[in-house]
């Protein structure tokens, strides 16, 4: 509810007609009597408006239950709800024919004009099924809710009643069921307060104002909208409005000075319970700016006559005035805005352009006016410094001359256009940011500052350095999948409203997705001979790798995982596989292990075999390879040479590698001088030679010569 964002108080006054003069400045704007008097005419003519409006004038609304206001509030059980009724604790200043009614204002004294709600015993009491929230004043019994007429001191429609109202946010304030529950019309939602009266058969004059600073030949349009709350099918309120040239004003029984009057009609305010706008326009007469404005009950009875108002506004009128131009727009670019007047126009069109934050409603002069006649349209040069991306209402205001133009009583003003700039950023979400070897990502484009109801379109484009850009071909939405990634890859997008060409601010920021490839390593461990066995786990093997892998090893189908203990003692040759894994990503490779069969066989003869008297024995060794690979490192020894030195190869290598082959049989000799001594023995001569090599045990063969 904004009361008094749009009043120019200080350019129009309201006087008390009874003694006493006072100012919008200080009474809200004596708004009420202003809102009746038009509304007068309001009542009479509900016709649809096709002016160009001003600023109000003022705009009453009452406030709401959130201003800061004092309030008290009070609940009926009747209703089934919680909700609570509020009541402003202190009247209108320009209210004085009727009295203010508060729950918390009760005093003591005379029980009718104090409006309290009074028993058959004749003493304040508590109606059935109504309590109260709040505290009350010790000498203050419960008692009525909403602001009655009050009929005297003797109970009587006597002419010493009176009416009385409240400002509320909710008409169930009342405990009997004859006024119907309504929401202020503001709000709609009972956050909101309106004006609820219960006249009386003795009311009569309800305002009595005087406005002035108002434009001679100025038209002006007055509106408010009524509710009519007697449910009860009794007599509906009915007012007569008058307006009076206040120069020649002489009382409210006289027509001196009158300058029109009207009556309002029951199909005014028809059907009870519902609100209804009334409005109605009229033209001040030449060389008057002031006028007094009068609203009388015209009811002769108090059953009924119980009504609400609310939001009530008041406003010059002309010739309706447009301007149009683009609403959006790239920084620096020319909004075009044109404005022009239609229908009648002044003999000379006067027009203002005036900009204003969006909302905010604080309108300021831009260039200077500027003149037409007729419906000639008027083109604005920019209003936009180059470097100015600020987003503003645009409007005009109009006047049939130089010096109205700037009194806010007497011009119009155009619809505001709102120019925007094409002034929006772009963010990128990935998800997921991190991915494994051949995974995707979804990519999303954000848009901040964007503007309402348009379509945009989007550019994407992907680099793996940072420098190297590449579009995206066919990507033009605001979502993308990047598709499967082997290595880390940054991404970027910019933006533009489709037909304009405006980027906003340009390119988002980088965003890369991540590849996660973990770098795993396998050094193949050295064949070796069995029995023996390989452990796979040794970090010899994943030396390399990437820290932090987590290792898993497999048996040789790549898909039985091997126990810590299984992997740690292979004993059979084949390709097994280490699986490394960090931050859920995996990679395998395979690890060879050769465990060979490695076996030598070493023969050994005599010549001769037999001797009888001293005799060489000349000895022929024999090595053959009887594993599948080949050895080395092959010695053989002889103690009847000296069983430490190595006998000389003398044949067998065939292709001179040093290495003992499948195929080869290694041949040595040596020989033995068997003396007298040992024929004399008598014992036979067994000669034991031995081999060995890098990958077997030591294999031993003998030849025996007998004595």
């Amino acid at each position: 509810m904004d009361s008094t964002s749009n009043c120019q108080f200080g350019l129009l006054h309201f006087k008390n007609g009874f003694f006493k003069r006072a100012t919008f400045s200080k009474h809200i704007m004596n708004i009420f009597s202003l809102a009746v008097v038009f509304m007068l005419i309001l009542l009479s003519q509900q016709q649809s408006f096709s002016q160009g409006l001003g600023d109000p004038i003022f705009k009453e609304d009452f406030g709401d239950i959130n201003d800061g206001s004092e309030q008290h509030v009070f609940n009926d059980l009747r209703t089934g709800t919680s909700e609570g009724v509020y009541f402003k604790y202190n009247p209108l200043p320009y209210i004085n024919s009727i009295d203010f009614y508060s729950p918390q204002r009760w005093a003591l004294g005379d029980a009718y004009r104090d409006n309290r709600f009074v028993n058959s015993g004749g003493a304040p009491g508590v109606p059935a099924g109504v309590s109260f929230q709040g505290s009350f004043p010790a000498s203050v019994n419960q008692g009525n809710w909403g602001p009655v007429f009050k009929n005297g001191a003797n109970n009587t429609n006597s002419l010493d009643g009176v009416g009385g109202y409240s400002i509320t946010n909710d008409s169930r304030g009342y405990y009997q069921g004859y006024m119907a529950r309504v929401p202020d019309h503001t709000s709609g939602d009972y956050t909101g307060y309106m004006l609820v009266v219960d006249a009386h058969s003795s009311t009569r004059l309800y305002y009595n104002r005087v406005i002035d600073g108002l434009c001679a030949g100025t038209s002006f349009k007055f509106s408010v909208w009524v509710n009519d709350l007697n449910v009860e099918g009794n007599t509906p309120p009915q007012v007569q409005f008058k307006v009076y040239d206040e120069s020649d004003y002489v009382s409210a029984d006289s027509d001196v000075g009158l300058i029109f009057s009207y009556s309002t009609l029951a199909a005014d305010v028809s059907p009870a319970g519902t609100w209804k706008e009334l409005q109605y326009t009229f033209t001040m007469p030449p060389g008057v700016s002031e006028v007094r404005l009068q609203i009388e009950n015209i009811v002769d009875t108090q059953y009924g006559n119980d009504l609400a108002i609310d939001d009530i506004q008041f406003q010059p009128f002309g010739p309706p005035s447009a301007l149009i131009g683009l609403n959006s727009i790239c920084i620096g670019e020319d909004p075009e805005l044109t404005a022009s007047v239609t229908g009648e126009p002044f003999p000379t069109n006067y027009f203002q352009l005036q900009r204003s934050l969006p909302g905010e409603n604080n309108w300021v002069d831009v260039g200077t006016p500027v003149t037409t006649t007729g419906t000639d349209e008027v083109q604005f040069p920019n209003p936009n410094a180059p470097e100015d991306n600020t987003d503003y209402e645009y409007r005009v205001v109009v006047a049939g001359d130089l010096t109205t133009l700037g009194n806010p009583n007497c011009r119009v003003v155009s619809d505001p256009l709102l120019v925007q700039f094409y002034n929006h950023t772009v963010s990128i979400q990935a998800v997921p940011d991190a991915i494994c070897v051949g995974g995707s990502s979804d990519l999303t484009a954000i848009i901040q500052s964007e503007i309402a109801g348009k379509t945009y379109e989007y550019f994407w484009e992907e680099s793996i350095n940072g420098v190297d850009w590449t579009i995206i071909d066919g990507e033009n939405g605001s979502t993308i999948n990047t598709g499967p990634l082997s290595v880390t890859t940054q991404y970027r997008v910019q933006t533009r409203v489709v037909g304009a060409n405006c980027f906003g601010t340009g390119y988002s920021e980088i965003d890369a997705v991540t590849v996660i490839a973990p770098e795993l390593v396998i050094t193949n461990p050295a064949p070796i001979c069995g029995p023996g066995t390989i452990d796979i786990t040794d970090a010899s093997i994943t030396a390399g790798s990437d820290a932090g892998l987590v290792f898993t090893y497999f048996d040789t189908d790549g898909t039985t995982e091997l126990t810590a203990v299984e992997a740690a003692a292979i004993s059979v040759s084949g390709v097994y596989f280490i699986t490394a894994t960090i931050d859920g990503c995996s990679v395998t490779e395979e690890v060879t292990v050769a465990i060979n069969d490695c076996s030598l066989n070493i023969t050994k003869s005599v010549d001769p075999t037999s001797i009888s008297a001293p005799a060489t024995l000349n000895y022929t060794i024999n090595v053959t390879n009887e594993g599948n690979v080949s050895l080395t490192g092959v010695v053989v020894t002889d103690p009847f040479t000296d069983g430490v030195t190595p006998l000389a190869l003398t044949g067998g290598d065939t292709d001179n590698d040093g290495e003992l082959d499948l195929t080869e049989i290694w041949t040595y000799e040596t020989s033995y001088a068997a003396d007298q001594a040992a024929v004399d023995a008598g014992a036979d001569i067994v000669n034991t030679a031995f081999v060995d090599s890098n990958e077997t045990a030591q294999d031993q063969a003998s030849a025996t010569t007998t004595i």
